[in-house]
């Protein structure tokens, strides 16, 4: 299960979010609105005009919210997605899926750090080639 964080190159809160949901173990795709074109289009559609927006998977809603009601779910806690650093939102999520069962290893942040690095800069040399 891997949820989304629409992203920007340099956004102070999306390196936070990308650090919280590596010390909770859980699993996540960066897209980065600058490259990607459908990314801008999918923020507008959830409401959003900033970075970064965290969207949980189709698998992950359904495992979570299974058995609530619209009501229900409409006040549950955990947010199917959010704007911003939400370390209280990641939290949750951490805490749902852990009760569900699900597997949480958390990563290491710096090697987690490396690698968003290195995916950046493959996004950012991409742009100038385009």
């Amino acid at each position: 299960m891997i949820l989304t964080v629409y992203s920007r190159f340099s956004c102070v809160q999306c390196d936070s979010t990308y650090r919280a949901l590596d010390s909770n173990g859980i699993n996540f795709r960066i897209v980065f609105v600058e490259t990607d074109e459908s990314a801008t289009g999918a923020l507008k559609e959830l409401g959003y005009l900033s970075a970064p927006v965290v969207k949980l998977s189709e698998e992950m809603i359904e495992l979570l919210f299974d058995g609530l009601d619209a009501e229900q779910r409409k006040a549950h806690p955990l947010e199917e997605h959010w704007s911003g650093f939400r370390p209280d939102q990641i939290s949750k999520l951490a805490e749902m899926l852990a009760k569900k069962g699900v597997s949480l290893a958390p990563r290491d942040i710096k090697q987690g750090d490396q690698q968003r690095r290195q995916l950046k800069e493959r996004a950012q040399m991409a742009l100038l080639a385009a």
